[in-house]
């Protein structure tokens, strides 16, 4: 019914996992290294670690929007064949184009567009 469904939803939870557990990790850190208690980030402490935490999520998750969009693409374009499955579409990708040429063609793009978008 929907090609691109299950790696859409794959790639939510890397985004989601990645980013929270970041955000969290950055925070603990400098609340750590402020010396623990009742200290909490200040405002900029916080947006800088939930930027760093996007960029982590969206470079982490950005080859599965790569595998998203070629499965929807593909019937179109006639290689519906070759990107029929999450699996074999990813490694017909890495095979074919490469890391960064393939899986992550256009990640400079979306560091750019994500936080206009959000």
């Amino acid at each position: 019914l929907y090609r691109g469904l299950t790696p859409s939803m794959f790639g939510v939870m890397l985004y989601a996992g990645t980013s929270f557990f970041t955000y969290e990790t950055l925070k603990a850190a400098a609340v750590q290294r402020e010396g623990g208690g009742d200290w909490s980030p200040n405002w900029s402490q916080r947006m800088l670690a939930g930027a760093v935490a996007g960029l982590l999520g969206q470079t982490t998750s950005y080859p599965l929007d790569i595998v998203r969009r070629r499965m929807q693409t593909g019937v179109s374009l006639g290689k519906g064949q070759k990107y029929s499955t999450v699996i074999g579409t990813f490694f017909y990708v890495l095979r074919n184009e490469g890391i960064r040429r393939g899986l992550y063609k256009g990640l400079s793009m979306n560091f750019i567009k994500g936080p206009v978008a959000t």
